[in-house]
């Protein structure tokens, strides 16, 4: 059951076919060397009062072959978002973490909410690790994160990449990993998801 349905959304049948034209394409013609990581990132405000976001992006590392995250300079960047979920297609295999992600504008109410950048501390990027197989999408998971009120106690880890990622361009925000569910109902819900509306439009989409 743990990979059923990602096994169903290989990499040849899920997000196009590769006769499609470049022109009709909202995602990469598929590298059957490589595999995919597909996430939800659900973002809460630092108060209760806070109006909850999904990320349309985000950023992931590749963990160094050792095993251990470290700090690391190659920022991948996701290659497709729809539907709140947010994929990075065509992969290398190994082992990859989640550092950052990016959440849209939005109107709460009456107030207009700027677009932010969103860092995770270590802790958080440690517990995100998944493995890329070629010709497979792992799931990262279903993460939600808590948004910190600013970047005064951010770790290594958030200052880096925020410099790295974000410069000098602003608002960004520290966040924590508040749960991440890899269980096989989440699983299976993000695929079936993923077929009703991630990839709903992308033609060549066969289910096997």
């Amino acid at each position: 059951m743990k990979r059923t349905l990602s096994l169903i959304l290989g990499l040849l049948t899920v997000w196009c076919g590769v006769s499609t034209a470049a022109k009709d394409r909202k995602t990469p013609i598929p590298d059957t060397t490589r595999g995919a990581i597909g996430v939800t990132i659900r973002v809460k405000g630092p108060t209760p009062l806070s109006a909850p976001t999904n990320a349309i992006n985000a950023y992931f590392v590749r963990v160094k072959e050792n095993g251990r995250t470290g700090i690391v300079t190659k920022i991948w960047p996701a290659s497709f978002s729809e539907g709140n979920q947010v994929y990075l297609l065509n992969a290398e295999p190994g082992e990859y973490v989640v550092v950052a992600a990016y959440a849209s504008a939005r109107t709460v109410g009456r107030s207009r909410m700027p677009a932010t950048g969103l860092y995770f501390d270590e802790e958080s990027i440690q517990a995100t690790a998944v493995t890329v197989e070629a010709g497979r999408i792992a799931f990262m998971g279903q993460i939600v994160a808590k948004i910190g009120f600013n970047m005064k106690n951010a770790d290594a880890a958030q200052t880096f990449y925020r410099d790295l990622i974000g410069g000098a361009r602003g608002p960004y925000t520290p966040v924590r990993l508040e749960s991440l569910d890899r269980d096989s109902k989440t699983a299976s819900d993000f695929w079936k998801r993923a077929v009703k509306d991630a990839f709903k439009n992308e033609p060549g989409l066969t289910l096997g």
